[in-house]
């Protein structure tokens, strides 16, 4: 594995981003200048990956993250003809919201359905690309492979995509149960280094098989360095008016004051990305390793091996 925040040069490795994410203390006074500051570098990040001499397209789930990312690209090309993908088994969670928010936005918006077959036969061909057995990233990249082809197949050459949120701000629905401010900061360093493990290298690899490149702004080295030294507690602590947790509170906080989305999507709890395309799909992949006689990560971890791979070398 190329090690994540290095260059190669000169026939040596050397590291170009060392962060030292320290939090800055909680001052309510300042609250108004943190949401400012946190949608410039958010803005940037999104500018700075948009020129592009290919035709490019936004991923758009539906949840807040794309949906994010789409509307600020949107307001860095207010005139340009966007256009915005959205996989999932027929019926999908994803669709509606994925809709709301291509019409509020005025993009072209395309989706793609598949079958639980399509995805099954698929997966052989996913693990050859992704190079790892984590079932985890398998069931979530097989969609995405799917999509990567269909979006390769009408031209386009780079796309956005809103990984990386979950892991800076906190955004995976267990973080609600940090037992401190300093296990949640930990926990967001921790999933932010090993992101070359998983949602990136699902994300990077499911589109580099059909030779699409994915930009990440989340994932921007300001604007990481300007979130991960955000007060902890507005990350960690987000309670609605009806007194249920939501996580990523602030950055729904910022899309209703820069008016970036619906409010029905703002404020839409996350799903899990496999579980958003359909929860079929996890349950037809179970059934099928069933037939089979064994378990899901022994099918995976069979296929990975077939193509010659080392199994030492995925962190399971």
């Amino acid at each position: 594995v190329f090690p994540p925040r290095h260059i190669y040069t000169n026939g040596e490795l050397s590291q170009w981003y060392q962060p030292a994410w320290v939090p800055r203390p909680f001052n309510r006074s300042k609250l108004t200048a943190l949401y400012e500051e946190t949608y410039e570098a958010l803005s940037n990040a999104v500018r700075v990956r948009i020129p592009c001499h290919a035709p490019f397209a936004c991923l758009l789930s539906g949840g807040l993250d794309s949906s994010l990312i789409t509307s600020l690209v949107r307001k860095a090309r207010p005139n340009d003809a966007l256009h915005t993908f959205c996989i999932g088994l027929e019926g999908a969670p994803d669709f509606q919201p994925a809709r709301d928010v291509a019409s509020f936005l005025g993009t072209t918006h395309h989706e793609q359905t598949f079958t639980i077959q399509e995805g099954i036969d698929a997966i052989p061909n996913v693990i050859r690309h992704l190079e790892t057995y984590d079932v985890t990233t398998v069931r979530a990249s097989t969609p995405q492979f799917l999509l990567a082809r269909h979006i390769a197949s009408l031209g386009f050459k780079m796309c956005l995509s809103g990984e990386g949120a979950d892991e800076a701000w906190g955004g995976y629905l267990y973080f609600q149960f940090s037992p401190s401010e300093q296990a949640f900061h930990t926990e967001t360093v921790d999933k932010l280094m090993a992101l070359h493990h998983y949602d990136c290298l699902r994300t990077n690899k499911s589109m580099a098989a059909h030779g699409l490149e994915v930009r990440v702004p989340f994932l921007d080295a300001k604007l990481l360095d300007s979130c991960m030294s955000l007060p902890t507690k507005l990350k960690r602590s987000f309670v609605t008016k009806d007194k249920k947790h939501v996580e990523k509170g602030f950055l729904r906080m910022l899309s209703d004051r820069y008016k970036l989305l619906p409010k029905q999507v703002a404020w839409r709890q996350k799903d899990q990305f496999s579980d958003s395309v359909g929860s079929a799909w996890i349950q037809g992949i179970q059934a099928h390793v069933q037939r089979k006689g064994i378990t899901e990560a022994e099918w995976y971890k069979a296929i990975y091996c077939a193509h010659g791979y080392d199994p030492d070398n995925v962190p399971i």
